[in-house]
């Protein structure tokens, strides 16, 4: 369980699972999903610090047997796009407070030269 109240589910052979509920869990629905290297598996699924989900990846494949199995760290795709908005939203902010400064600074030029002349 994160601590948003969402459920992390490993799906077979696919990757994991991001569910939420609205009503005590007598519906979920998907909120993202995230999917492992071909060739892989995911097994089972940690979450830890109530936000972060580590995911036990297994070779699927004959081939891959002897590389063994390893932990991978799931990257949702909609916790990226929130992490996208506050940079916009920050690059905004910084624009305005130099628009601002601009501004003042040519104020006070004009009101330095109007005392000069």
């Amino acid at each position: 369980m994160r601590a948003d109240g969402g459920a992390v589910v490993a799906r077979g052979g696919a990757g994991a699972l991001w569910l939420r509920s609205r009503d005590a869990w007598s519906e979920a629905g998907l909120e993202d999903e995230a999917a492992v290297e071909e060739g892989w598996r995911a097994t089972a699924v940690a979450v830890r610090e109530g936000r972060r989900a580590y995911v036990l990846v297994t070779p699927a494949d004959e081939g891959l047997e002897e590389q063994g199995s390893r932990i991978e760290e799931v990257e949702w795709s909609k916790e990226r796009e929130d992490e996208t908005v506050w940079l916009f939203v920050l690059i905004g902010l910084g624009f305005a407070i130099f628009l601002y400064w601009r501004y003042q600074m040519r104020q006070l030029v004009t009101n330095m030269n109007k005392k000069i002349a």
